[in-house]
């Protein structure tokens, strides 16, 4: 039992011996040294991001909120709908913080889920998706409030009363 061993650990002595041996060395042109970093440009303060693109789409949030709140579920694909969509959209992928993207994405879906659960009548589903809707709703008007462009509309708006269906 002890001569499998020793056979064993020889080929592995011996392999490992050849690899040393043989591998090829490496040269001064192989190793490359990392580029220093250009000195920074003066890059835009997150704040100046966010007011610049409150200044830019905050219209479009509203108008998109104006939709969906009042008297209920408003059909998108009806007055226009579209390009609410497509500059909701445009808003959504413009804005500086991921996150925040994130939350738009969620507030649209819930809307749409909630027009599209209107159209099939179902009710529960309309309910889920509402309470969705008005949390993400409620988030981005406290959002629209730390860079007011409209102070009038987004007051108008968080003033405005939307149903919230009770929690399960």
């Amino acid at each position: 039992m002890l001569y499998p061993v020793l056979i064993g650990l020889g080929c592995l002595v011996l392999v490992v011996t050849v690899h040393l041996l043989t591998r090829p060395k490496p040269s001064r042109r192989d190793i490359k040294l990392p580029a220093t970093p250009e000195p920074a440009t003066t890059a835009p303060r997150p704040g100046l991001a966010l007011a610049d693109w409150h200044r830019a789409h905050e219209a479009t949030v509203l108008s998109f909120l104006d939709r969906f709140d009042g008297h209920g579920v408003v059909i998108l694909r009806d007055d226009g709908g579209d390009e609410l969509i497509e500059e909701f959209e445009r808003a959504m992928d413009a804005h500086p913080a991921p996150d925040m993207r994130a939350e738009l994405a969620a507030l649209r879906t819930a809307a749409e889920a909630m027009t599209l659960a209107r159209e099939r009548h179902d009710n529960d589903a309309v309910e889920r998706h509402q309470r969705v809707y008005s949390t993400y709703r409620s988030a981005w008007l406290e959002r629209l409030w730390q860079y007011p462009v409209d102070r009038a509309r987004v007051v108008a708006t968080r003033e405005r009363a939307v149903e919230v269906p009770p929690s399960d």
